[in-house]
């Protein structure tokens, strides 16, 4: 992301807990990948995504902050892709469903 300066940004659907609890793992095992169905996409210029999830947004980096011993990205959207369903939302320790 730092040399190429895009990104892409992938929205899990509500329906996808299991690949964010895969994803929030220090290390991630292509055989456990490979068992979740996880496949990876490409938008036409070239930033990866996941597929089959919720909303896609490929991103160019506008700014970058350092904040101790991170860094913090700011993108604008080049493009954006959307699907149908509900978000997953991960609040306060829990999965929890949007009240509408």
């Amino acid at each position: 992301m730092k040399r190429e300066r895009r990104f892409g940004v992938s929205i899990l659907k509500d329906t996808q807990e299991p690949l964010s609890q895969y994803f929030a793992k220090p290390e991630q095992d292509l055989a456990e990948e490979s068992r979740l169905g996880i496949r990876f996409g490409w938008t036409r210029t070239g930033i990866p995504f996941l597929e089959e999830t919720l909303a896609r947004l490929a991103c160019n980096v506008v700014a970058e902050h350092v904040a101790g011993d991170h860094a913090i990205f700011v993108g604008e959207v080049e493009s954006l892709e959307l699907g149908e369903r509900e978000p997953l939302v991960y609040y306060r320790g829990q999965y929890r469903r949007l009240k509408l």
